[in-house]
């Protein structure tokens, strides 16, 4: 089967969307299809490359405009692309994927990941909103990744039938906790939380700062960049907490995998349904490692059980998350026993060999169902 995937980056750049695109295109080449991935460059000059097999399609970019890349001629290399295509999978939310499908009108059954709700930007998303509906509508099907997402798009008119849930999977061979030098973190040996992702309003993460003035002798280790890293580090220095904080960019694989690895609690504490699934915590799961994470109309909480593999608390609550944690800190049993229970949760639920298979099942039926 020849199947194009059209994402907004990948591989190497990172995000929740281009980690998972990067394990689905993997594990369809390696079950024998044959890959193509359409995405934005972020130069401004089209560029063919292979990734590990995958042949990737980086169209010229001029920039961004409100988070969507200025790409004039994605439509074209869509349009190109698709006539030798089986089947076409749009990841959305983008823009770029919604006008080069309606533009072009492929002959190939079109399948369509909704990644997350759109929170942000809401006078533009009343003006794009009906682009989106008649993408899903001319869509064979349209995917979630989970429960709570499949409710807030069934709200939505227009959609032929109800989502499909295919939970978002990882590679747990690439994971699997293994022997390495313990991460220096610290001068002294104190309990680390780890917390990964942009450094951007959605994340919350001016809330887990906060938080560690209520959890003392407890360092915190910040992965990742973004345009509130200055603002970040401001507070932690005006809350006192500078120098238990540390602000680490972005990092190596390896070096995030040792990270997971000698972490003693995960944090994700995002605020807006924006977060609609959290990759990071399923990463976190799958090394073992009990998670505190927010109670989002998402699937943020759908897979971080509450009381089995970490504990949920409510946004935008500093007070909430210091007494998550601390709880946490406080008893390593009960680390132990919701890591295991997450690691369980993952390998039954989460990984990348289920995703691709059940992906394969929709994509062999999406040229049989219509309206």
């Amino acid at each position: 089967m020849r199947i194009l995937q059209v994402g907004k980056f990948y591989h190497p750049h990172r995000g929740g969307i281009e980690t998972v695109l990067k394990s689905l295109c993997d594990g369809l080449r390696q079950a024998g299809h044959e890959v193509h991935c359409l995405v934005a460059n972020t130069g401004r000059t089209t560029v063919q490359d292979d990734v590990d097999g995958v042949s990737v399609t980086r169209v010229c970019s001029f920039g961004t405009v409100r988070s969507v890349s200025v790409a004039p001629a994605f439509v074209a290399a869509f349009r190109e692309l698709a006539r030798d295509a089986d089947v076409i999978h749009l990841h959305q939310q983008n823009p770029l994927a919604d006008l080069a499908m309606l533009l072009s009108r492929p002959k190939a059954p079109v399948v369509v990941t909704c990644h997350s709700a759109i929170v942000r930007q809401r006078v533009l998303v009343r003006l794009w909103q009906p682009v989106v509906i008649s993408v899903r509508q001319r869509a064979a099907q349209v995917v979630v990744s989970s429960p709570p997402l499949a409710r807030i798009l069934a709200t939505e008119s227009g959609l032929c039938q109800p989502p499909t849930v295919i939970p978002f999977g990882i590679d747990l061979p690439a994971i699997r906790p293994a022997s390495g030098t313990a991460v220096p973190c610290a001068d002294r040996p104190v309990p680390l939380l780890l917390s990964v992702g942009r450094f951007v309003s959605y994340k919350g993460f001016e809330h887990l700062v906060a938080a560690l003035t209520q959890v003392p002798g407890v360092r915190l280790l910040l992965v990742g960049d973004g345009p509130l890293r200055t603002t970040l580090q401001r507070q932690a220095e005006q809350l006192g907490v500078a120098a238990r904080v540390e602000f680490a960019g972005t990092v190596s694989d390896e070096r995030l995998a040792e990270l997971y690895r000698h972490c003693d609690v995960f944090v994700l504490p995002s605020v807006t349904p924006a977060e609609a699934f959290g990759m990071v915590q399923l990463e976190a799961m799958a090394y073992g490692k009990p998670v505190v994470s927010t109670d989002l109309p998402t699937g943020v909480p759908w897979v971080n059980r509450h009381g089995e593999t970490g504990l949920v608390v409510a946004p935008r609550d500093p007070r909430a998350l210091a007494e998550a944690i601390t709880t946490l800190l406080a008893s390593a049993e009960l680390r132990s026993r919701m890591g295991t229970a997450g690691r369980q949760r993952v390998e039954q639920e989460f990984t990348a060999e289920r995703m691709v298979c059940r992906y394969l099942e929709v994509y062999e039926q999406a040229g049989k169902r219509t309206c």
